[in-house]
């Protein structure tokens, strides 16, 4: 979420904040620095927020509180720019100040967002609750920020069709070998059935699912997948994950370099620096790394060392980065690459990488776009997810993973048969 999407329009947000310093300002009796100091470091705040410099942002309006601490609307603030360093149990103390000050949507949607991102899905679900209370007139455009983090928390169920055509399919002992989506434990589940065939069969290969159907003559038929998405559950289970638990061999083989993804001396210098006191942490340091100094070129490629050098790349060339940093740290990661969407009848790609995380198993996080992140946020969007199986060798991406997002159309596609 940007910064005025989280407030308001930028026009209204200085009329508001005008209004509000005023009120606040002529509320503390003793304000050394004065009035207009005031203001002036609450419009330098802004601005820096503005141009996502949140640590200054941060320092500024702290120096503005000194002046004025009663201010209820400059608290909510601190609290905003610390939610966006991720310093979330800081930002729900802000959050909670801001609410002894006045009770209003604003102090309740920060105090949900800054719980949202501690993990503390309980007190996010209250002040959501609390702050809808108030009722719409009051909240304003609060009101519909609320819902949002609502839906965050709700489970979301989707369905996807795959239509096979059997005469494009190879035959196993008369039956067609499927990949289908599964449930990945612990924050989705996935149930799938064939619509006319004459059987369906569950079958297992590793850590995928795949099924044998046997079709009914050259007529196609259809696989539907039912899909229930609780993001909530995903995030409660990274919170309480395993930093002990020893690797599994699955996840051994992404700790090496590869052809695709070389780690040279520049790679190591800087992974060492970015290394934290766990995975989680690692890979929350690596990300906001690229979020400060890696700019998207949808031309900018090359092996992991031209990319650091040049500092741009487009998606799949910032996650082989990714990868690189995170397996020179001691992380196990890998690249994958999703189905966006479609585009005038044209496959539109993303790429991602997922991380293993001890006690949890592969999970998915994107390096540059924070919100797609899991970390640090912790943040899944509410999607449903399929995975097809490609060799490593092709770009070293393991698998192949469809993205549905909940205001998108449901594709219909064709799914591949079974790499052998």
């Amino acid at each position: 979420m940007n910064y005025m999407n989280t407030t308001l329009s930028s026009a209204r947000w200085f009329v508001f904040v005008a209004v509000v310093c005023g009120f606040a300002f002529s509320g503390s009796a003793q304000a050394p620095g004065g009035k207009k100091e005031y203001e002036r470091l609450v419009k330098q705040s802004l601005e820096q927020a503005q141009r996502k410099q949140f640590a200054d942002a941060e320092t500024s309006i702290r120096a503005a509180l000194k002046i004025s601490p009663a201010d209820e609307w400059a608290w909510q603030h601190l609290s905003f720019l610390q939610r966006h360093q991720h310093k979330f149990a800081d930002a729900l103390e802000s959050a909670q100040l801001a609410l002894k000050r006045r009770k209003s949507c604003w102090a309740y949607l920060e105090i949900a967002e800054a719980a949202f991102g501690a993990l503390d899905y309980p007190l996010a679900r209250k002040a959501i609750a609390d702050g809808k209370k108030l009722g719409e007139k009051a909240c304003g455009d609060a009101w519909k920020l609320l819902d949002q983090v609502r839906e965050r928390l709700a489970p979301r169920e989707f369905v996807l069709t795959d239509k096979v055509d059997p005469k494009k399919c190879k035959l196993h002992d008369g039956k067609i070998r499927l990949w289908v989506a599964q449930s990945i434990p612990p924050y989705q589940t996935a149930k799938s059935k064939a619509v006319g065939a004459r059987s369906f069969t569950a079958k297992s290969h590793g850590d995928l699912q795949y099924v044998e159907v046997e079709p009914n003559g050259d007529q196609p038929f259809e696989i539907v997948t039912n899909f229930v998405v609780t993001p909530a559950v995903f995030q409660k289970e990274l919170k309480t994950f395993r930093s002990a638990e020893p690797l599994p061999a699955e996840a051994k083989q992404f700790l090496s370099p590869s052809p695709q993804i070389e780690i040279g001396d520049e790679v190591k210098a800087l992974a060492e620096k970015l290394m934290g006191k766990d995975d989680l942490e690692t890979i929350g340091n690596i990300c906001a790394w690229f979020r400060k100094h890696m700019k998207y070129d949808d031309n900018a490629g090359g092996d992991t060392a031209k990319i650091l050098q040049s500092s741009r790349g487009h998606c799949d060339a910032i996650c082989r980065l990714c990868a690189a940093l995170g397996r020179a740290a001691g992380v196990a990661v890998r690249p994958v690459r999703m189905n966006w969407g479609y585009l005038e009848k044209e496959v539109v790609y993303h790429s991602l990488c997922e991380m293993w995380v001890r006690g949890v198993g592969w999970t998915p996080f994107d390096p540059f776009n924070e919100s797609l992140s899991v970390w640090p946020n912790l943040r899944w969007p509410n999607v449903a997810m399929r995975l097809h199986y490609y060799p490593a060798q092709d770009w070293d991406f393991a698998q192949w993973v469809e993205l549905v997002r909940p205001d998108a159309q449901t594709p219909t596609y064709t799914t591949r048969q079974l790499a052998e």
